[in-house]
């Protein structure tokens, strides 16, 4: 019960200002808590009273309530209080007993215990990231910084002749201003600030119904997220000089053997299982504001479909395959190290001088077998060193398991939640946010890398296409994998693949499967998306299909009733049913629940249920050529799914 607490406002307000500080009085550690005025704590002559404290629990109760608000004063300063003081503030309030903080924060807490620690480490962390760059100020360095690129682009180009001063001031100037306005609204993103909802009612309404539908579409996504994992944690190991069958073993002993997850627990790779969903779910939805109750039903659902712990498996295997290639070279000079793996280490800074203190690290082993053991540069001693060899696997994990791109959200996503336009925005850019990502870590990056080589921008792009489409086939290979997985979970046979009428319609999906963008890959043979939406809706988002479907099924039976038409209420209720149950789409559950309830509702509800059944079949068969081995309205399976439908067998 010494972290930081966090006090829901609106809980304390509800409850009022006397039930709150005689809450307070019971719990608080009066020995603990400082009498501002006398420099003492309250209970240095003795256990205060109620009355004593009551002004102090007062001024507290304001502050909170106020957001800080009661103890400032209005400034035409910007960026308020240094961070680095605002870290380094006594923390005024401690209770007697961690039951007594459980009690609290029953009643007034904003998040449990976990939660609260995690959020504090993220915090800490966030801040002091922020300060190394930015200084003890960082909205202040960071507008510094900006205010000295515009000095140094108006003075370059005021020391040109006419015509290339026209040229190039035009180009520097605008692109530090454009730059700039971006770089504050990564910051904006990468502090929380983008995600405070201007109004909390509606944000809370709609953010919470993304959360919903998380929980009701993407049950699915582990069968599209680990093909894509396990090859490209292949290929990128092997882009600096790694062994991509070897890393192939990593991945497969990670699931297998709980040796090789403690091993990473060793090594300190704890943080993104600890984070929970956020480093699975933020790979197709993004990072956005939300109530926690309905997180919560979100990461259930994430966690049922194994999608948080094989983000976790695949982003690990990559890590330890990354030491045990550091510990591989350490017995070598810096010159001497593969040229790949040198060019990665000096792109961030590290010397000649820095690889001699590396390399003096002690190991990790897990049995002879792993040869050199492992070299964490969590264990570098030198800290500054440290934090930048963690600096550099943290980037190169980012390529080889794509999560989510802080860049890509400030570009993309605009209008704070809570307003018409942030949420139409957030809705837009939910599903998408895997191919924005794809598009800012792996192709910008292969650019950015191959200008730094001292190559003019043109050769940069035609290596930095080659290498990207090199990616792209292997990504394509990986999306086809997945289209296929998807069929026999959904109880079909694999799509074909080589016939003549089906094949470019599958190599196009699998293109798009593999970037991220699958379900615009459904379009390529239909006139719906697998959630049943039209092209539009996908653009727009799924909030705003969900919102017409909900209409359709409430107002639209509703005005087709009261003019005497024929409703179709019960087979457009099941069909909600199945887009819309939370935890509905799990993988491995998905099927059973499809045909044992939902075909049996439908048929309860729907007297032309069979035909409607039989309808759909000979549509799919017709547009993706790939026949159900357990037909919809049947309650088992006629037979095993046909590998050979592959082949168009």
């Amino acid at each position: 019960w010494g972290l930081p607490h966090s006090h829901d406002r609106a809980r304390i307000l509800k409850a009022g200002e006397d039930v709150w500080t005689r809450e307070i009085y019971e719990r608080a550690a009066w020995d603990r808590i400082e009498n501002f005025e006398t420099g003492r704590p309250f209970a240095a002559d003795g256990w205060p009273k109620f009355e004593q404290v009551q002004p102090f629990l007062k001024d507290m109760y304001q502050r909170i309530t106020t957001d800080g608000w009661s103890a400032r004063n209005p400034s035409g300063a910007q960026g308020g209080a240094s961070l680095a003081n605002r870290r380094a503030e006594h923390r005024t309030l401690h209770m007697k007993s961690g039951r007594d903080w459980e009690i609290y924060n029953a009643k007034f807490g904003a998040h449990d215990p976990m939660t609260t620690m995690v959020l504090h480490l993220q915090g800490m962390a966030r801040d002091t990231a922020l300060m190394r760059i930015y200084g003890p100020n960082p909205k202040a360095g960071a507008a510094f910084a900006q205010q000295t690129a515009l000095k140094m682009a108006h003075m370059g180009e005021a020391a040109q002749p006419g015509p290339i001063r026209r040229r190039l001031g035009d180009d520097a100037v605008s692109r530090v201003n454009d730059f700039g306005q971006l770089a504050k609204r990564m910051m904006e993103h990468y502090e929380g600030a983008a995600m405070q909802p201007a109004d909390k009612l509606v944000a809370t309404w709609l953010s919470g119904g993304r959360q919903f539908l998380v929980a009701a579409q993407l049950g699915g996504a582990t069968l599209a997220s680990v093909p894509s994992d396990v090859l490209n944690v292949a290929a990128h190991v092997r882009s600096f000089g790694g062994s991509g069958t070897a890393a192939l073993g990593r991945v497969m002993r990670m699931y297998a053997s709980p040796e090789n997850r403690r091993l990473a627990q060793r090594a300190g790779l704890v943080m993104d299982h600890l984070m929970g969903v956020g480093a699975a779910e933020a790979r197709f939805v993004g990072q956005v504001w939300t109530p926690e109750s309905s997180a919560m039903v979100s990461e259930a659902v994430m966690r049922a479909s194994f999608l948080t712990q094989t983000t976790s498996f695949h982003r690990h295997a990559f890590q330890l395959e990354f030491m045990g290639l550091l510990a591989d070279h350490a017995d070598k000079g810096f010159r001497d190290i593969h040229p790949d793996l040198r060019r990665r280490l000096e792109l961030h800074g590290i010397t000649p001088e820095d690889w001699e203190k590396i390399r003096q690290t002690p190991r990790l082993y897990q049995g002879e077998a792993e040869g050199d053991g492992f070299l964490a540069p969590m264990h570098i001693t030198d800290r500054d060193l440290s934090i930048r060899m963690q600096a550099l696997m943290a980037e190169e994990t980012e390529l080889a398991v794509p999560s989510t791109s802080l860049r890509a959200r400030a570009q993309f996503v605009g209008g704070d939640p809570g307003t018409v336009g942030g949420e139409l925005t957030r809705s837009a850019f939910m599903y998408k946010n895997f191919a924005f990502s794809i598009f800012f870590n792996q192709i910008k990056r292969r650019f950015y890398e191959e200008e730094t080589r001292g190559r003019g921008a043109m050769r940069a792009a035609s290596f930095a296409a080659f290498a990207t489409m090199k990616w792209a086939a292997l990504m394509t290979v990986a999306g086809a994998m997945s289209i296929q997985l998807k069929e026999v979970a959904k109880g079909r046979d694999p799509r074909p693949m080589t016939s003549d009428d089906q094949w470019m319609k599958f190599l196009g999906a699998s293109i798009l499967q593999g970037g991220g963008l699958g379900i615009f890959g459904d379009f390529i043979s239909s006139t719906e998306n697998r959630f049943g939406g039209g092209l539009a809706g996908t653009a727009a988002g799924p909030m705003v299909g969900a919102i017409g479907d909900l209409g359709a099924l409430t107002i639209g039976n509703v005005l087709e009733a009261a003019e005497g038409k024929e409703t179709s209420a019960g087979r457009e209720a099941t069909r909600f049913l199945r887009r819309y149950t939370p935890g509905g789409s799990i993988w491995w559950a998905s099927l059973a629940y499809n045909r044992l309830v939902l075909d049996e509702l439908q048929e309860m509800l729907d007297p032309e249920a069979a035909a409607a059944f039989r309808s759909a079949e000979r549509k799919r068969v017709r547009e993706y050529g790939n026949a159900a081995w357990w037909t919809p309205g049947e309650a088992a399976p006629s037979r095993a799914p046909d590998p050979a439908a592959a082949l168009g067998g």
